[in-house]
């Protein structure tokens, strides 16, 4: 499994590492898309009792209203799904039809990614999570803005 960093105001953590933070803040990013700086979309899906569930994280290398470019995502469990072994997945598709989406899926404890796509400051990423009994409890996409 890829390494996940929480990320402290310090943010200096050492790689390859997962730090308990002492908090109910869990901002997790995938080690593999610190390299893209610039936040280009995240959504959190929540339960019926508004407990967050699992968020979707995408950044890119370049400013993307302004000059589209690589992108990276991850999907990551949140809350009572956090650690526990489910069914997880994300699919990212940029906005040209002649180019393969990317996917990661599989049984995941903490989250599904990342995926990676060389445009698609107009893409989307669907996700999918089951709850530990195999229920489906997500099942979206995300859509990113356009300029």
């Amino acid at each position: 499994m890829r390494t996940i960093q929480r990320i402290l105001a310090a943010a200096a953590l050492a790689a390859g590492t997962v730090v308990a933070v002492p908090s109910t803040s869990h901002a997790y990013v995938v080690s593999e898309c610190l390299d893209f700086p610039y936040m280009v979309g995240q959504r959190t899906w929540k339960d019926s009792a508004g407990q967050a569930m699992a968020n979707v994280a995408i950044y890119g290398k370049r400013n993307a209203s302004a000059d589209p470019g690589s992108i990276c995502a991850y999907f990551a469990a949140r809350g009572a799904y956090e650690g526990v072994a489910k069914y997880m997945g994300i699919t990212l598709c940029d906005n040209w039809v002649d180019t393969p989406c990317d996917s990661d899926t599989g049984t995941f404890k903490y989250y599904a990614g990342p995926v990676y796509q060389k445009d698609g400051a107009c893409g989307y990423a669907t996700v999918r999570m089951r709850n530990a009994a195999g229920t489906t409890i997500i099942n979206d996409s995300y859509y990113l803005v356009c300029d």
